[in-house]
């Protein structure tokens, strides 16, 4: 199998398989979560594509990029994760101290979705229009 250089076009299949499998439970949720088993399911789901995710992303980080830089190509992709995880807590905890209600959390929460969707959306789109896939 021959390998991809930094910025070459890869095969969408695998990618977009191990993105879908966390996103799909919750977008059916509320559709689901009527009773207890629909929601049951739905959260074992979201677990499970979570699961998946996290243990593909290192074979995937081999796969396209090799072993030899693994240690410095996963360290940088998961550093701003890791100061996220850490930070945003304490940053809706102040939200919520200084708004006194969760409408402000749930609206930055979104906002911030909607930024990241678009920019992925972006990103698709900049890609295909390069690739024309």
């Amino acid at each position: 199998m021959r390998r991809l250089s930094i910025g070459e076009p890869r095969p969408i299949g695998t990618r977009s398989t191990i993105v879908d499998i966390p996103i799909t439970p919750p977008i059916c949720l509320p559709f689901t979560a009527t009773a207890q088993a629909g929601a049951d399911a739905g959260v074992t789901a979201f677990g499970i594509g979570f699961g998946v995710a996290s243990l593909a992303a290192p074979a995937l980080l081999a796969d396209r990029y090799g072993t030899v830089g693994y240690a410095t190509i996963a360290g940088v992709l998961a550093t701003p994760v890791t100061l996220a995880k850490a930070g945003v807590p304490l940053a809706a905890a102040a939200l919520l101290t200084t708004t006194g209600g969760y409408t402000a959390v749930l609206l930055a929460i979104g906002g911030t979705c909607v930024i990241a969707a678009v920019g992925i959306c972006g990103k698709a789109a900049r890609r295909s229009s390069v690739t024309g896939v």
